[in-house]
C-alpha cells in the first residue's frame, strides 16, 4: 500500500530537519503551506539537496522541472506523491 500525503509530509519534515542550510541554520517547518524560499529561507542549492535527499528517502527520481516549480512544502509533497504513484 502506498503512502498518503500526511505520511509523506511527516517524512519530508524529517528529511528537511536533518538538512543544514548553507547559512548554518536548520530547516524548521511549521506548516505544509510554508514557502520554501521566502518562509524557510532556502536557496536553490538547499532545495536541490533536499530534493536529492527525498529521492533517497522515498527511493524515487524527482523531475527537475517539477522541483523548480515548487513554491511551498505542499508543492514538494505533491511532487513526491505523484512520483510514488507513478512508481
Amino acid at each position: 500500500m502506498g503512502l498518503n500525503k500526511h505520511e509523506i509530509y511527516k517524512r519530508f519534515i524529517k528529511v528537511c530537519e536533518s538538512h543544514d542550510k548553507h547559512n548554518g541554520d536548520y530547516v524548521i517547518i511549521k506548516s505544509i503551506k510554508d514557502e520554501l524560499k521566502r518562509g524557510l529561507e532556502l536557496d536553490s542549492l538547499d532545495i536541490v539537496e533536499i530534493a536529492m535527499a527525498c529521492e533517497e528517502e522515498f527511493e524515487i527520481k524527482l523531475n527537475d522541472i517539477d522541483i523548480c516549480r515548487c513554491v511551498t512544502v505542499e508543492d514538494m509533497v505533491n511532487v513526491i506523491l505523484k512520483e510514488l504513484n507513478n512508481k
